[in-house]
């Protein structure tokens, strides 16, 4: 009888582990997209798709021309602001009441219509963007990177 408990549970364990099974969302909340209407855009939903290193892409790409302003998804605050590239780029994170994070990265690092990598704040985010500000769904919170 524990041999047949021990194999179950092995099974169970195999089964967790290896084999891909289907998540369904309990949730789906309402945002505003992220580009404002108007500017062109590509949608790509690579989401979980491999990457090097062994790891998994953890964003959906919305692909679109320098400098495109970029909006807050919804109603929140800004987490979390890299202002200066530290090897990855420069980044913005939104917080909304619940505790959801919204995450942009690939923020513009360039003087526009180069590829300089001055990090100019003002190429990047608008002056009232700072780690702590209150932002609205629909604002401008950063400018697109390449």
């Amino acid at each position: 009888m524990n041999k047949i408990k021990i194999v179950y549970f092995l099974a169970i364990i195999y089964t967790l582990v290896f084999m891909p099974f289907a998540v369904q969302a309990s949730e789906v909340r309402d945002i505003v997209f992220p580009v404002e209407e108007g500017w062109d855009y590509n949608f790509s939903d690579t989401y979980g798709a491999d990457r090097s290193g062994g790891r998994s892409h953890e964003g959906t790409d919305i692909m679109v021309d320098q400098m495109t302003p970029l909006l807050a998804a919804v109603d929140g605050k800004v987490s979390y602001l890299v202002e200066h590239d530290d090897g990855w780029g420069l980044a913005i994170y939104i917080e909304d009441a619940d505790g959801y994070s919204y995450r942009y990265l690939h923020i513009n690092n360039d003087t526009p219509g180069t590829d300089d990598g001055k990090e100019i704040r003002a190429y990047a985010f608008p002056s009232n963007i700072k780690r702590g500000a209150a932002v609205k769904a629909g604002q401008v919170i950063a400018f697109a990177g390449d």
